[in-house]
């Protein structure tokens, strides 16, 4: 398969799934209690094996591209550095100026601020420097890692008393898939060769389709139907920067890769 019809497939499966999700977030959810209506059950499990079938395919389409070999990878130019810079302003509207209740469980707030202004601070850091093209110290991307691990404790612990479970179960899911991606994306700031490419390709594409479909729909449904029980206590913006730091940065794994 070529790298152009994955991106398409990528495309096409996405912008399905956003369209099916919003589609369940306006019609099948009460909006006094945020669980499915009963009556809408069989139409529900139809759309959530459809969005399944779409991040199959998103991860099976990615991993035929057996043309993608270990190596290292150089991550510069002007819009890559740009989508590092969007999660860390993301990363503090969420966590200081958003109703979320992120931090407000055992480990409490203090804690969880100070890692995610490091986390933030070290990511415009490196976009910065990428844009002037002067060397850092890699090992700041270790940070995220740091913080993200934390963001995952929390986000499960706090949101696990939410009625809209099926936000819960995705962005628990969109943690753990943004968690393996920035592990890999440490090791590239850090210089190490980077292994199983088509691995971390295919997670990474699979986790912009993810984070497309979590956070997109909740926007447009909350443009409509502003009454919806938790659906304002979930993680928006940090999902859209990161569907748009996963899909851009895949693209420089396939534009390198045809150097």
């Amino acid at each position: 398969m070529s790298a152009k019809l994955n991106f398409i497939i990528f495309g096409l499966a996405t912008l399905s799934g956003i369209a099916l999700r919003t589609i369940m977030l306006l019609f099948t959810l009460d909006p006094n209690s945020g669980f499915f209506m009963p009556q809408y059950t069989v139409f529900t499990l139809m759309i959530i094996g459809l969005l399944c079938l779409g991040a199959l395919t998103v991860f099976c389409s990615s991993f035929s591209l057996r043309s993608l070999k270990d190596r290292d990878i150089h991550l510069g130019g002007i819009v890559f550095p740009i989508s590092l810079i969007l999660v860390a302003l993301a990363i503090i509207y969420e966590t200081f100026f958003s109703n979320l209740p992120i931090g407000s469980g055992l480990l409490g707030s203090i804690p969880y601020g100070i890692i995610a202004v490091a986390a933030a601070g070290s990511l415009i850091y490196i976009g910065v420097c990428k844009f002037i093209n002067v060397n850092y110290p890699g090992v700041l991307s270790l940070v995220l890692v740091v913080f993200w691990i934390f963001r995952l404790i929390l986000v499960f612990t706090d949101f696990s008393a939410l009625s809209l479970i099926s936000d819960t179960v995705i962005e628990t899911l969109l943690m753990c898939l943004s968690l393996i991606v920035f592990l890999f994306y440490s090791k590239i700031e850090c210089g190490f060769t980077i292994k199983l490419v088509r691995i971390f390709y295919s997670v990474t594409l699979l986790c912009g389709y993810i984070a497309s479909i979590a956070s997109i729909p909740r926007i447009v449904v909350l443009l409509f139907r502003t009454t919806l029980v938790h659906l304002n206590l979930v993680p928006v913006i940090t999902s859209v920067t990161i569907a748009i730091f996963t899909t851009i940065l895949s693209a420089k794994l396939l534009l390198e890769k045809e150097k």
